[in-house]
């Protein structure tokens, strides 16, 4: 799991709606994954994103911790999914205070193979 000071997060590396011309933790095989940042009225979104080279299936684990305003919440999501080619797939998402200090564990499997998609998702340069 990587943690996640999100408002240090979202300032320090840029995440936002430009974020779905990305790449993160590029892949083998061209995939591309990682965790997007949108925030809004005191409340941030994380998603679990993928985008492939070609159509994929597979399977998906998206865990998130968070603690801040004197709460902790654990959420976990998975599932199978399907993404086509050269579309951002959304795979899991949770909605958070935007102060709120997080931990995420974002995995994908196709073909057997696993990848760790816990990094941010980052703007293509």
């Amino acid at each position: 799991m990587l943690p996640y000071s999100l408002p240090i997060a979202l300032a320090g590396l840029g995440l936002g709606l430009a974020g779905f011309a990305a790449t993160a933790n590029a892949a083998p095989d061209g995939l591309s994954c990682g965790v997007m940042a949108h925030t809004a009225n005191g409340m941030a979104t994380l998603e679990g994103v993928i985008k492939t080279d070609k159509a994929a299936a597979g399977s998906y684990s998206f865990a998130l911790k968070s603690s801040g305003g004197g709460s902790n919440n654990s959420v976990r999501q998975g599932g199978q999914f399907r993404a086509e080619p050269g579309m951002v797939t959304t795979l899991g998402q949770v909605s958070i205070n935007s102060d709120a200090r997080t931990s995420i564990e974002f995995t994908v499997t196709i073909d057997g193979r696993s990848y760790d998609c816990s990094a941010p998702w980052t703007t293509r340069t």
